[in-house]
């Protein structure tokens, strides 16, 4: 039993840095999709000419790094998921020891 809860220990350990560098991974795409938009944004404000092949093929990236960013939130929330779930299984664990 006493493996069997070194191991829960591992797995929340393993959760618990998935879910860290998914966070840091939506973090940065959302910063990179903010300074993508600023940068259009102060070019059209400084009097910059923006013509419609430039708007259209920022949307088309800004679509891509949405995407992107959909894809790591959603891995975020699954990564929140698995911490939980090791987290009731270490609990769950720790249980059956002190019964013991």
């Amino acid at each position: 039993m006493q493996d069997r809860l070194s191991e829960c220990k591992h797995a929340l350990e393993h959760c618990e840095r998935e879910l860290a560098r998914c966070s840091q991974e939506a973090n940065a795409c959302s910063t990179r999709l903010a300074a993508f938009d600023t940068a259009l944004l102060e070019k059209a404000g400084v009097g910059g000419s923006i013509d419609i092949d430039t708007i259209l093929q920022h949307e088309h990236f800004r679509t891509v790094l949405l995407d992107a960013c959909r894809a790591s939130e959603q891995a975020q929330v699954a990564a929140r998921q698995s911490v939980q779930s090791a987290r009731d299984e270490l609990v769950s664990v720790q249980q059956a020891v002190s019964k013991l």
